[in-house]
């Protein structure tokens, strides 16, 4: 959840937008599946209900039907892991598209075992990318099927714009972004960058800061 109300609003607004323009491409029966019990009746409540789709959650006794024809799974948390993966499964075998929507199953916890953690990762590595936007400070990674994964950061020359700086197959993370900044920030330089190199640059720090989260990560994964 987020830690402001309105900006959870906000996800769930999303979600309710995506699904009716999923039903109006496809004409299909779409079901959503929210977190828990409390908020899909709060947003059936507050939109009406809706014809566009369905409404369930996690902890719903049969969150899935079998005449249902996609399965939107709005925002699941760490919490919902089990749950997630055992409706994925059951819509397998009737053979019902998946569609994770914001998820956020991933998890520093120290108390989270190794084999909860593979299982977690095995079922993500079942699903396609289909978009992603991943801000840190200073920039973006940025994705969008069926194109390659783009590292975007805040060009100095532009406020408010910014520059592509990388593409890859793979998602760039941890070390490996820390990398793609500094070969950026050390390309080639005039004789004027080299005079201004006393200067700080804010993506030096980005670099330092994203190295020290994935020593961090490590650490908890230990």
């Amino acid at each position: 959840m987020m830690a402001n109300e309105g900006d959870q609003m906000k996800y769930w607004d999303m979600t309710r937008a995506y699904c009716q323009r999923m039903n109006s491409l496809t004409e299909k029966r779409v079901r959503v599946v929210y977190p828990d019990a409390g908020v899909a009746a709060m947003l059936a409540q507050q939109w009406g209900g809706t014809g566009d789709f369905q409404f369930s959650s996690l902890n719903d006794r049969r969150p899935i039907e079998e005449d249902d024809d996609l399965i939107v799974i709005a925002c699941p948390d760490p919490q919902g892991v089990e749950a997630v993966i055992s409706i994925a499964r059951k819509a397998e075998e009737s053979m019902i598209p998946v569609i994770l929507f914001n998820p956020r199953l991933a998890s520093g916890d120290v108390g989270i075992g190794l084999a909860i953690r593979r299982l977690r990762r095995d079922f993500l590595s079942t699903f396609q990318i289909i978009y992603a936007l991943r801000p840190f400070e200073g920039g973006a990674v940025f994705k969008q099927y069926p194109d390659l994964w783009k590292v975007f950061v805040a060009d100095p020359e532009n406020v408010g714009r910014f520059k592509l700086i990388n593409e890859s197959i793979n998602r760039p993370g941890g070390e490996q972004l820390a990398d793609i900044i500094e070969v950026y920030l050390d390309g080639p330089k005039s004789g004027e960058d080299i005079a201004k190199g006393a200067m700080a640059n804010p993506l030096d720090e980005i670099a330092k800061f994203i190295r020290e989260l994935q020593k961090f990560a490590k650490q908890l994964s230990q």
